[in-house]
């Protein structure tokens, strides 16, 4: 008897997609839709942080004001992480002068509620102990 073995999506190969238990899903898309998103917040971490928790960002942003930028959802909600103005995009005649990612430590946090916004800073504190 031929017993059908469940169908693979592409959801279950992200690497940067976290499930527990106790946590909440998290999802990182660049095609998330974040109308509506907006600043709620900032974080003060390393980029190489950031990397071990969400993967490499998944978006350069519009190249002038967000150079490096994760997008995704907690718990089907949007958000992103994303640096302001300090990227090289953000001097068009001395792109030099901007920073690279490594070199950023302050992050903008940008969701449709303040609710989303607590709950990526709490699921960071949480990925950080797992690191």
């Amino acid at each position: 008897m031929n017993i059908p073995q469940p169908v693979e999506t592409a959801e279950y190969h992200n690497p940067y997609m976290y499930v527990e238990n106790d946590q909440p899903i998290v999802f990182m898309s660049p095609e998330t839709n974040t109308d509506g998103c907006g600043l709620r917040g900032y974080i003060h971490f390393r980029y190489d942080k950031l990397k071990q928790i969400f993967g490499d960002y998944n978006s350069r942003g519009d190249r002038y004001k967000v150079d490096y930028e994760w997008v995704g959802t907690i718990d089907d909600q949007p958000f992103t992480i994303y640096n302001w103005k300090n990227g090289p995009g953000y001097f068009d005649d001395k792109p030099e002068l901007g920073a690279r990612p490594e070199e950023i430590t302050m992050w903008h946090i940008g969701a449709r509620t303040a609710t989303v916004y607590n709950a990526v800073c709490d699921y960071i504190d949480r990925r950080l102990k797992d690191l």
